[in-house]
């Protein structure tokens, strides 16, 4: 059997096979005596509340997915990693827009020079907000730190800074889950798991950071 006549048999073997392989410049290499490694929980100094252990998480994760290193107990470990969260927001953006969940709403008035003080039915409810925003905002700083437990040497020393938007869901006040996809009663937990969500995808994205600022040369 000719060589023309073999090619075309084997064209599809090298179409449809599942191997692809990708060229680097990066380099694997493990810091000299380490191959395990223990993830230590996250010290956060924050006065902003966020879900941290997602972050601690994220980590055990990379570092576990890589396969490079082994996670161990920090008692079995070759090295550690600390991580400090030390500054964290979370904060409205994106466009403005009237919250329609106020039953009544009411502006503010001035408050008159000489007579009697207005009502206070009349001023505006001071626990709703008058205006929101369609849009979150969460950002954080992390310093990671990288120990060998045997030499008590310092690996690494990194500071990532992230942040991201998501969405803010409101409910549209009517009260009705026919034509609105939250109620008031729980916008503040749409708000939360939206919130969290990005916050453990950023802290994905800072996980493979470390894990690559470690092992790749």
């Amino acid at each position: 059997m000719s060589f023309l006549r073999i090619l075309p048999q084997l064209a599809p073997l090298v179409f449809t096979t599942g191997c692809v392989y990708r060229f680097t410049n990066d380099h694997v290499r493990r810091p000299e005596g380490i191959r395990t490694i223990a993830i230590e929980a996250v010290y956060d100094t924050t006065r902003e509340v966020v879900p941290h252990e997602l972050l601690w998480a994220s980590l055990q994760e990379a570092f576990a997915t890589d396969g490079h290193l082994t996670l161990v107990p920090q008692s079995e470990a070759d090295a550690l990693v600390r991580a400090h969260l030390k500054d964290a927001s979370v904060g409205a953006s994106g466009s403005v827009s009237p919250n329609s969940n106020l039953k009544d709403p009411v502006t503010d008035i001035t408050a008159p020079d000489l007579g009697a003080p207005p009502s206070p039915r009349k001023w505006r409810k001071l626990t709703q907000a008058g205006e929101i925003k369609d849009r979150g905002a969460v950002a954080f700083a992390v310093d990671v730190e990288v120990w060998s437990l045997r030499t008590r040497a310092l690996l690494m020393r990194q500071t990532y800074a992230l942040s991201g938007g998501f969405f803010a869901v409101h409910s549209n006040g009517s009260g009705n889950p026919d034509t609105s996809v939250t109620t008031r009663a729980n916008d503040y937990l749409r708000y939360e798991e939206s919130m969290e969500a990005r916050f453990k995808q950023l802290s994905g994205d800072l996980a493979q950071r470390v894990v690559k600022d470690l092992l790749v040369q």
